[in-house]
């Protein structure tokens, strides 16, 4: 059975997924093309892939594995009222990005910030020694240094 595109945009996004428009015209994807989707992506026959820049304008690429520190451990005392600012992957993969983002959390009420380590398209953004992410090619490294960036 197939679904007009306007019934799956909605659909699309409470399953959880991303649909690419690339033409004006109206497209026909079937329900089994989201299930059949890598990561909840349909992407429309003959559409491609959605491309995606893996760095910045201006930023070297991050190559091999980049010295981390531990882990830090559970917050001895916790707000109790989170009041948080987002970030995307490339703001905390850039320092002076973070030391603004920091300043302004000491300047405000502000006491978090919500990181995005894994995007729209199942890349996980930081270093990370996992099978599975290898198997699939699902990391591209824009933080490079994740438990320095929590410490």
């Amino acid at each position: 059975m197939r679904y007009l595109l306007s019934s799956l945009i909605v659909g699309g996004l409470l399953y959880g997924g991303f649909i690419f428009i690339r033409e004006k015209n109206t497209l026909e994807i079937t329900l089994a093309d989201l299930k059949n989707s890598v990561n909840g992506t349909a992407v429309a026959p003959g559409q491609g892939a959605p491309e995606a820049t893996s760095t910045p304008p201006g930023a070297a690429p991050v190559v091999g594995r980049v010295k981390d520190i531990e882990p830090q451990g559970k917050l001895q005392n916790p707000p109790e009222v989170i009041k948080a600012i987002y970030a995307t992957s490339w703001s905390a993969g850039t320092e002076s990005r973070i030391a603004a983002l920091i300043k302004l959390i000491k300047e405000t009420e502000l006491n978090a910030i919500v990181i995005d380590i894994k995007d729209f398209s199942g890349h996980v953004l930081y270093d990370i020694d996992n099978a599975d992410v290898a198997k699939y090619g699902a990391k591209e490294v824009r933080i490079p240094r994740l438990n320095a960036l929590l410490a």
